[in-house]
């Protein structure tokens, strides 16, 4: 979902930076401690940041923002808001709580238009009245401040890595030219870097790995 929401603004914009400045690579690979779970992924997760130069705004700060005019005035000056909400009050679904992509609204700002994974657990396009939206958000702030982070993730990771609840993206710049250099340093980087705990080697399956306008 890190990267998928960040997608959805780079294909919209017709941004090929994202192919052409990042090496991408997908791999399947498997831990010993689970050998029946396959985890495909692909390196570099975060490449957006540099691209879509978002503003991240912490739980403090975003306790005291009044959401709905801050989300209409984001989409008015072309930006698109990705916002930690309470799921179960939006979806119904677990996890308790997760992200949603604001990309638009209507009815003079009383319905949302957003991205993520709806009721029936499929990802796709969602409209809710901004009002829920708000009421979401604010049940979970209030759920990242009092509950434990595996409870509302269903992850490990200590709560305190939760450092911002809403970035901003803003619209891609236009497109550049590919850096082959840049591409051939993040390989390097990528080969020379330490493989995770309980990784286990032989069951690792490279699938893929090309540069754009390369095979």
């Amino acid at each position: 979902l890190y990267a998928a929401l960040p997608l959805c603004v780079v294909l919209g914009h017709k941004a090929q930076r994202w192919f052409q400045h990042r090496f991408v690579q997908l791999c399947g690979y498997q831990f010993e401690s689970q050998p029946r779970t396959r985890v495909f992924d692909f390196c570099d997760a975060f490449a957006y940041a540099e691209l879509l130069r978002p503003q991240r705004i912490e739980r403090a700060a975003a306790g005291q923002l009044a959401l709905t005019e801050f989300l209409l005035d984001s989409i008015d000056a072309g930006k698109y808001p990705i916002v930690m909400v309470d799921n179960t009050m939006l979806t119904g679904t677990a996890p308790a709580i997760r992200e949603f992509l604001v990309y638009g609204y209507s009815d003079a700002g009383q319905t949302l238009h957003i991205v993520g994974f709806g009721a029936d657990t499929r990802f796709s396009a969602l409209t809710f009245p901004a009002s829920t939206f708000e009421a979401a958000f604010a049940s979970g702030l209030a759920r990242m401040r009092d509950e434990s982070r595996p409870a509302l993730f269903k992850s490990a990771a200590n709560d305190s890595e939760v450092t911002h609840v809403i970035q901003v993206l803003s619209a891609p710049l236009g497109d550049e030219a590919a850096s082959q250099d840049r591409i051939r340093g993040q390989v390097r980087a990528y080969l020379d870097g330490t493989r995770p705990a309980d990784f286990d080697p032989v069951s690792y399956t490279h699938l893929r790995a090309h540069e754009t306008g390369r095979n």
